[in-house]
């Protein structure tokens, strides 16, 4: 690789913190900081700083989202029992509340 003007050459073994590697792998600092946790990602400690091997991130690749799966889309039927079930909800809760005395 041959470094232009005026810019440094980058090596495999250039080291780089979580914040610009969350932005080269398009992830976010907290997928790195996880896999780093996890140990699917290895780093270094250097003067209290993590840093990642260019290399590695190169070679790492992030996990699908993992979390709760999409269900299946609501039915209509289901979408308007949900909805006459919230309706009276309000309105008994509405017919809880006291009303203030205007009378004064």
């Amino acid at each position: 690789m041959k470094a232009e003007r005026g810019k440094p050459e980058r090596a495999d073994n250039d080291i780089v913190t979580p914040a610009p590697a969350a932005k080269l792998k398009g992830v976010s600092r907290t997928a790195i900081y996880n896999a780093l946790s996890d140990g699917r990602l290895s780093g270094v400690c250097i003067l209290g700083r993590i840093g990642i091997a260019r290399g590695d991130l190169k070679a790492w690749q992030p996990q699908a989202r993992v979390g709760r799966p999409a269900g299946r889309p609501m039915t209509e039927k289901q979408k308007s029992t949900i909805a006459t079930a919230q309706k009276k909800r309000w309105a008994s809760r509405k017919a809880d509340t006291p009303k203030a005395d205007k009378s004064s």
